[in-house]
């Protein structure tokens, strides 16, 4: 946790990132892309390209929740958090609706015209709030610059309005947005404490030990 907090320090979040997802107790708290490039001097119909292709601007795809404790990787959590992206159409948890991995993994029909989500404010029912962090699998090419896919950052139209050097401070997403590939997630062993936590944790079915001190 501390390190995804240092990494995150000084991001600038965007308005949907700052928004908080309270998850205690659960509740229910468009732009242009270039889609191709088209090699020809003859005129095209942007209108009738846009009709054809509204399609590809909305598509599934799937990403990692980073930073939540083990007991809050739930369904109900993944559904929360995963709404800030899009509909959520998968959340991968056990039959008791929770996942004991590092991580919660998600599938979210979302909308690709808008920028990377890079993470969301979590507030577990106390008075503070914790950062967690979104991984996407399978990402393509993206602009660190924007946060749009499909193009880099010597392709970017914010860049080349601006027409001035891009300091590293400029650059708010980088490639640790992307998912580690072919990465087994292992479950892990959740320390019980006390007799009522240990009951609370055997109804979900979470593997238990002796705490240790």
């Amino acid at each position: 946790m501390d390190a995804i907090t240092t990494k995150c320090a000084n991001i600038k979040l965007s308005e949907r990132e700052r928004s908080e997802v309270d998850l205690a107790p659960p509740g229910v708290d468009q732009g242009l892309v270039l889609a191709g490039k088209f090699y020809t001097k003859r005129r095209v119909n942007v209108e009738a390209i846009g009709r054809a292709l509204q399609s590809v601007w909305r598509t599934k795809r799937d990403f990692e929740i980073h930073g939540l404790p083990t007991l809050s990787q739930t369904r109900e959590a993944g559904l929360s958090i995963g709404g800030i992206l899009g509909k959520v159409e998968k959340v991968d948890v056990r039959d008791k609706g929770l996942n004991l991995g590092c991580y919660l993994r998600i599938r979210v029909k979302m909308d690709i015209s808008q920028p990377l989500i890079r993470g969301s404010l979590v507030r577990m029912g106390g008075l503070e709030s914790r950062w967690v962090e979104f991984k996407y699998e399978c990402l393509p090419v993206f602009c660190y610059l924007c946060g749009r896919l499909h193009h880099d950052v010597k392709e970017c139209i914010e860049w080349i309005r601006r027409a001035v050097l891009i300091k590293v401070e400029d650059k708010q997403y980088g490639p640790w947005l992307r998912a580690t590939p072919d990465r087994l997630q292992k479950s892990h062993l959740v320390m019980g404490q006390q007799a009522g936590e240990r009951a609370r944790l055997g109804q979900m079915g979470v593997e238990m030990t002796e705490g240790v001190r």
